[in-house]
């Protein structure tokens, strides 16, 4: 988070323009140029009717860049969107959730492997292969498993496993109860990885589908960021014991669960 507008503009511009030190003129002319500056952009006369009639704004056609007022009655729409729309908002959270647990074993699994289980990285690449795969038939069945028995009700069922089996490499080095968990964990992150945006179709308002589905990626990099950072404080704070990042998945796998229970799956 930017502490002010400066900041903000400065970071802007090292992601536009990476390996270019940001000044404060130059960064302010970027953002400038991006959305105000007729000359480089143009809503068109077509452009500005249509956003007049879906933000219910009065601006002449002739007006073919945003203004700061448009600015303010998109995050108004969104607030709205988001305030009246209870299951959107739990299924956001939720995502959110989701991603935070991949991120965080995508970032530390190997470290896992290696470190906690003693593994080679030979061995280990072997081991996450085998992990592939199964998370590749979770992908694959959730689809034709939500059409028959509701996606809301397969993704449940899911995470339910998902959970559970994050605990056991918390609680064990055993390799007969990490066989046990390791499809489970398997499974349940290739159905969290390929069903969310099913259940998000059937909740999308009629004419904000840009809005929902830019929410929607923003709620995966705010999980895709946080997973990490805290599997990693986990992890310091136990002393760089790894099998901490799996409580920290586990956690909010669960938690998942409680904040998706106003879904329901569409009659």
């Amino acid at each position: 988070k930017a502490p002010d507008r400066d900041h903000a503009l400065a970071d802007i511009y090292r992601v536009m323009r990476p390996g270019e030190p940001p000044t404060r003129e130059t960064a302010d002319a970027l953002f400038y140029g991006l959305f105000f500056d007729p000359e480089r952009y143009d809503l068109s006369a077509v452009g500005r009717v249509k956003l007049n009639m879906r933000l219910d704004l009065q601006v002449e056609d002739t007006v073919t860049t945003l203004r700061k007022e448009d600015i303010v009655a998109v995050a108004f729409r969104i607030v709205d969107l988001l305030r009246c729309e209870g299951g959107l908002r739990a299924f956001l959270a939720a995502n959110a959730l989701w991603e935070l647990a991949l991120a965080a074993l995508k970032t530390f699994v190997v470290l896992y492997v290696t470190e906690t289980l003693g593994f080679s990285l030979a061995g280990s690449s072997g081991v996450i292969a085998a992990a592939a795969l199964i998370v590749l038939v979770g992908a694959v069945v959730s689809g034709p498993l939500g059409d028959r028995y509701g996606r809301v009700l397969v993704m449940r069922w899911s995470l339910a496993l998902y959970g559970l089996g994050l605990l056991v490499p918390f609680a064990t080095t055993a390799t007969a109860p990490l066989l046990v968990a390791v499809p489970l964990i398997a499974f349940g992150g290739g159905v969290t990885m390929s069903l969310p945006y099913a259940l998000l179709i059937p909740m999308m308002p009629a004419g904000a589908h840009g809005s929902v589905t830019g929410l929607y990626s923003l709620s995966r990099g705010i999980g895709i960021s946080l997973g990490p950072l805290l599997g990693g404080v986990a992890i310091e704070a136990a002393g760089e014991n790894y099998r901490w990042v799996w409580l920290v998945c586990s956690a909010a796998i669960i938690a998942s669960i409680l904040v998706m229970r106003p879904l329901r799956d569409a009659e």
